[in-house]
């Protein structure tokens, strides 16, 4: 088995520092997988993602994270280069469905030949059988449907995705500040404050810029220390255990992707760019990655992929933001 993420690198062109930091992903009510290489891919389309699981994906039963806009009706990336349709809930289904090559190029408004290439990848990415797809992409796993005709598309056992927004930036933290007054970020006008475990203060003020873009401000910490405390407790950058031994409990840091333990997980934080990850809800409450929370805005569907006819009448949606 092996595992990769796939990033829309114009998109969220944090991603691919994010998920190169961490070595790890929550998925679903009580799993995690370990994460493998990491593809930011500028000419991002269902093709190209394709290309990426059939070339990369070595045996069965791997699994794959890409990391896209995305919306309720389906994914906000084009299906081929140089065509406009994206890969809606609609189009995967067409594409996934046994009507012929001929019947969907007009509804998709996308070549025959290219449908067919297309359907030949879809095909051997299928044979694959992938035991998970992780969407990272605002509000796809809040239409049930939708999760249904990706698991369907990729033949995958199991789909999880986010039901509120998702959102990749990095930061720089001004860690110089020990008097700072930390108690105003508390959680009031998206101003935020962590009292770190072990010692020490992370604060700072979170804005949007627009429905998909955001941005964290005035990151204040105690010192150095405390930043990649917070960190560590927040991200899955390893994989923190409580091993009892014979002088008592030691804490124990693995490191997913080389599959051993990490003696110092702290040097591992960048202390300038520093990627950031973390679920937008109503209100622009933040949820970071090792949250409790961060698992209940995850959707999952899992069992075999529907399989059947669809109504080629329905309407295929652009997914404009």
């Amino acid at each position: 088995m092996s595992n990769i993420v796939v990033t829309h690198h114009a998109a969220h062109p944090a991603a691919a520092p994010y998920y190169n930091m961490c070595s790890w992903e929550q998925v679903g009510a009580t799993g995690r997988i370990g994460l493998g290489s990491v593809f930011p891919t500028s000419q991002f389309t269902m093709e190209a993602v394709l290309d990426k699981i059939t070339g990369q994906l070595s045996g069965e039963g791997g699994t794959i994270v890409i990391v896209c806009h995305g919306n309720t009706g389906g994914l906000i990336f084009p299906l081929v280069n140089n065509h406009a349709r994206k890969a809606s809930a609609q189009a995967l289904n067409m594409l996934s469905s046994p009507s012929r090559d001929g019947e969907i190029a007009g509804p998709l408004a996308v070549p025959e030949a290219a449908i067919a290439r297309l359907r030949g990848k879809m095909r051997a990415a299928q044979a694959k059988s992938l035991d998970r797809v992780e969407i990272r992409g605002c509000r796809v796993g809040a239409e049930v449907s939708t999760m249904r005709a990706i698991q369907r598309f990729f033949g995958a056992r199991c789909v999880g995705a986010p039901v509120i927004y998702n959102a990749y930036t990095t930061c720089d933290a001004n860690t110089n500040n020990p008097n700072y007054d930390y108690a105003r970020h508390y959680n009031g006008s998206n101003r935020y404050h962590w009292q770190v475990a072990g010692g020490g203060h992370v604060g700072f003020r979170f804005e949007r810029q627009a429905r998909t873009a955001f941005r964290l401000r005035n990151i204040r910490a105690t010192s150095p220390a405390a930043f990649r405390r917070w960190m560590i407790q927040n991200y899955p950058i390893r994989l923190h255990q409580v091993q009892q031994t014979a002088t008592g409990p030691v804490d124990v840091y693995r490191d997913l992707r080389a599959g051993e333990v990490d003696p110092d997980p702290y040097d591992d934080v960048p202390m300038s760019n520093t990627p950031i990850h973390m679920q937008v809800g109503d209100g622009d409450r933040l949820t970071l990655p090792l949250e409790p929370s961060y698992r209940t805005n995850l959707a999952e569907v899992c069992g075999a992929p529907p399989s059947g006819q669809i109504d080629l009448s329905d309407e295929l949606s652009g997914l404009e933001f």
